[in-house]
């Protein structure tokens, strides 16, 4: 007879703990640390593979009282007494609730100089308490602001990227404990001038420009993520990170089966809620050109037009019963138009070197737009047709990229659900402590084709699909 699993309490969904949030107001005598610990009623950190910025927002009740050195002062309040105008850098560091983690939350949420405060946001007030919220930024939010690109930038993508990152350790701002950005290898020159772009909008237009050095073949599974998290920025390919390979971090394991049964030996903890937004429309997705499309790209050199097709039926990941009927797909259902950027910036540190670099090739675009373009716009489309939102009791360790696995229970059995189930990335996750309560959310996304596949399998995987020629 096989052992039933224990009933295991999920102590993570208990709230989490605060062990000091505090706000610096520079004045004329210097820096007044103020201590609000006891005032955050809601505490939300927010990481997402889409966003290059890490956010976070605090909900304040104040009521006019603040603790400095074991005594209890009465203000006017923290926005008219200390008169808060925004750019105030907060320190805080945060638990949750959850054992497992024990020892490696106050690394988490305590980035070592901080946050800094961009937006304040009144939410209500009445005559004994004044209710609202403060949104806060990283360092390099701000510095980005500040900064703009103004020289010109030759040779692969991902050394532009490293070189624009430089740009936001600003002295007054910087993180002293921030790790080296995570950056992939790209496989392609790109020449551009920086024309007084901000940094990271920059890295953000770099990223659907790139594809992966790892692919034999220019154009295999284009498109990057730039983003960052509590601790680094990431400039690194849809197709690796997706898969799962050179993730470092141990693969946590979740299951839902509605009952809050665990065998702890196998799972880190029970999946309290999931939803599969699986919403078709079809007219979103032929305007898109998700199933055939076509992109022209002018030659303004040699004065003619060159086409490339995109067919899912022909150059998809997915099965044929994932599909319209043929008769949908067969014809573009959406055009895309380009001029190629024949014969600008050449490589060369003068216009001799430059004049004969562009002699040596001179049909060779700057950028491999019809290598390229239309195959990142499907793939970015394609990974996030389908996603899965689940809520955990809270476990601050995930972030951003990371690869996790989820077994679901089917709807009426107590089998595991093979098709839903599987490994997952966070696109995005949300960190939520209340008074009463510790959640995390997630937004989970996976590649169809390399959704249960290990680390080894994934670098056949990968040649395979460059041995294809799906360009």
């Amino acid at each position: 007879m096989a052992i039933k699993p224990p009933l295991i309490t999920n102590a993570g969904v208990q709230p989490g703990k605060i062990k000091f949030f505090t706000i610096s107001k520079k004045t004329g005598d210097g820096t007044i640390p103020i201590d609000i610990t006891g005032a955050i009623s809601e505490f939300f950190f927010y990481e997402s593979v889409l966003s290059n910025s890490v956010t976070a927002t605090a909900v304040i009740v104040d009521t006019g009282t603040v603790a400095r050195d074991n005594y209890d002062y009465k203000t006017n309040g923290l926005i008219n007494g200390y008169q808060l105008v925004g750019g105030e850098r907060v320190d805080f560091a945060v638990e949750d609730n959850n054992p497992r983690n024990a020892g490696n939350n106050l690394s988490i949420l305590n980035p070592p100089n901080g946050m800094y405060i961009n937006r304040i946001r009144d939410i209500g007030n009445s005559g004994l308490k004044n209710t609202f919220a403060i949104d806060l930024v990283t360092p390099e939010f701000i510095t980005n602001e500040k900064t703009r690109l103004t020289q010109r930038y030759d040779g692969k993508i991902s050394n532009h990227v490293k070189d624009i990152l430089n740009l936001l350790t600003a002295e007054e701002l910087k993180y002293e404990g921030r790790l080296e950005p995570e950056i992939e290898e790209t496989s392609i020159n790109y020449n551009f001038i920086g024309n007084e772009k901000k940094p990271l909008y920059s890295c953000t237009w770099l990223a659907t420009k790139s594809s992966p050095n790892s692919h034999r073949s220019i154009g295999t599974l284009p498109g990057y993520f730039f983003y960052q998290t509590r601790n680094r920025f990431h400039f690194v390919s849809v197709a690796s990170r997706i898969s799962g390979l050179n993730f470092n971090k141990p693969i946590k394991k979740y299951l839902y089966n509605g009952t809050g049964k665990l065998d702890d030996t196998q799972y880190d903890a029970n999946i309290l809620t999931y939803a599969v937004d699986q919403t078709i429309d079809l007219g979103k997705d032929l305007a898109l050109g998700t199933y055939n499309n076509r992109s022209i790209f002018f030659d303004p050199v040699g004065m003619n037009y060159r086409f490339v097709d995109y067919d899912i039926v022909k150059d998809g990941n997915l099965s044929a019963e994932d599909y319209p009927t043929r008769e949908i797909t067969e014809s573009p259902t959406r055009l895309m138009y380009h001029v190629l950027d024949i014969g600008t910036l050449p490589e060369g540190v003068n216009s001799d070197q430059q004049l004969q670099k562009w002699k040596t090739d001179i049909n060779e675009p700057n950028y491999k737009a019809d290598q390229l373009m239309a195959q990142a716009i499907m793939r970015y489309n394609e990974i996030f047709h389908k996603q899965i939102k689940i809520t955990l009791p809270g476990d601050f360790v995930i972030e951003a990229g990371d690869i996790i696995d989820c077994d679901f229970q089917s709807l009426n059995s107590d089998e595991i659900d093979k098709k839903t189930s599987g490994r997952y990335m966070v696109a995005s996750v949300c960190h939520k402590i209340t008074p009463t309560e510790t959640f995390t959310t997630a937004d989970l996304i996976t590649d169809v084709d390399e959704k249960q596949l290990t680390n080894q399998d994934v670098a056949s995987e990968i040649s395979r699909f460059a041995e294809s020629g799906r360009v």
